[in-house]
């Protein structure tokens, strides 16, 4: 007996189209970063707040941790939240267009989330359904 072959190639893996800031492993890093600074300021709560006199006696490089580097990290924080955030907000409509039962124009292309103001897109999203 003759085995039968098929004339199609096997359809391929669809390909990885989320960007590197929205994918699983970003999302877990940002977060385990988030808690970690929510539970050192909670110990600093508790064992009393991390200062240092700025006089003379300190060497620079802990001057400038203790100054300068919480600034710098809440910054770096809040743009990498910030690029996430805007990668969502770009890429929903063609999230919307990728439903196997389809969806209304008003629903998919004529989203506007990336304009709109950050504080409203979720109230506005829940009215959409």
């Amino acid at each position: 007996m003759a085995s039968v072959t098929s004339a199609y190639k096997p359809l391929p893996s669809p390909p990885l189209w989320r960007p590197l800031s929205i994918r699983a492993p970003t999302s877990l890093l940002l977060l385990s970063i988030n808690l970690l600074v929510i539970v050192a300021i909670e110990v600093s709560l508790r064992t009393g707040p991390l200062y240092i006199r700025t006089d003379s006696s300190f060497p620079p490089g802990i001057i400038f941790a203790f100054e300068y580097a919480p600034t710098i990290a809440s910054i770096l924080i809040g743009l990498s939240w910030m690029l996430v955030d805007t990668d969502v907000k770009r890429l929903e409509c063609f999230f919307q267009l990728s439903n196997p039962q389809g969806v209304a124009a008003q629903d998919s292309l004529f989203l506007d989330y990336p304009s709109m103001v950050g504080v409203f897109v979720p109230y506005l999203a829940a009215a959409r359904g």
